[in-house]
């Protein structure tokens, strides 16, 4: 494919990418005031964990068994 770059390159870039965002680490309320005032739509977090008072909490799965309230499967 013309203009393709190989998967090393793909990778090398990709962690270069990743290390110049970690080195300017917002908090969830600034990163999100920041997106929407540049007018993104969407916003995918990942890699970080957040207090939660939710782990705790059992309900009844479809089957009658019961299961925590975060489990998605």
């Amino acid at each position: 494919m013309p203009g393709s770059a190989s998967r090393a390159t793909a990778y090398r870039y990709r962690d270069e990418g990743v290390t110049v965002l970690a080195a300017q680490p917002h908090d969830l309320h600034t990163a999100l005031r920041h997106v929407a005032g540049d007018g993104w739509a969407y916003v995918i977090l990942d890699g970080k964990l957040f207090d939660c008072d939710r782990l705790t909490e059992t309900t009844l799965s479809t089957k009658g068994e019961s299961i925590d309230v975060w489990y998605s499967g």
